[in-house]
């Protein structure tokens, strides 16, 4: 019966043990982590429900150029149209995961996952310049930086 009344004394007093040190404004170096994965996690299910209809489905702008499973693939050749504008939902996720990434990247420096989001939604939001800083800004292995490095340069038409 003790051990019984201990665990539940745990159950119940370790949340609000949590709950009172964060609203004291405590936080734990990995809760700016668990933060941004949660935003870059949103944005992909967002993503996932905004996505443009293709062809043969109701209300679809235009006939999707190519199906791969159940996406639809814009070829990138400077003759095909550009894709269709993306929601603004999923911008206003973009801009809430970069957001939180990049502050996350503050509290946990070198974490490849972290300085990879930071090049990769700068790069899908428009920021060719905000990319490549970050990219230059790597502080995980030389080969990874290097990677990242390449990435945004390349997505911003600069080929050295």
């Amino acid at each position: 019966m003790r051990a019984e009344r201990a665990i539940l004394c745990l159950l119940f007093v370790t949340p609000l043990g949590r709950l009172a040190a964060q609203r004291a404004g405590s936080r734990d170096a990995g809760d700016g982590l668990a933060d941004a994965r949660h935003a870059v996690a949103a944005l992909e299910h967002t993503r996932m429900l905004h996505l443009p209809r293709g062809a043969g489905q109701p209300g679809a702008a235009r006939p999707c150029p190519t199906r791969i499973g159940g996406m639809c693939h814009w070829p990138e050749d400077e003759n095909a149209p550009p894709p269709p504008i993306a929601d603004p939902a999923v911008a206003v996720a973009r801009e809430r995961a970069l957001s939180l990434v990049d502050s996350a990247s503050r509290e946990v420096p070198e974490n490849r996952w972290l300085e990879g989001q930071r090049v990769a939604l700068a790069v899908a939001s428009g920021r060719k310049t905000q990319a490549i800083a970050a990219a230059r800004n790597c502080t995980s292995s030389a080969a990874w930086c290097a990677e990242l490095a390449g990435y945004a340069l390349d997505e911003a038409g600069d080929y050295m």
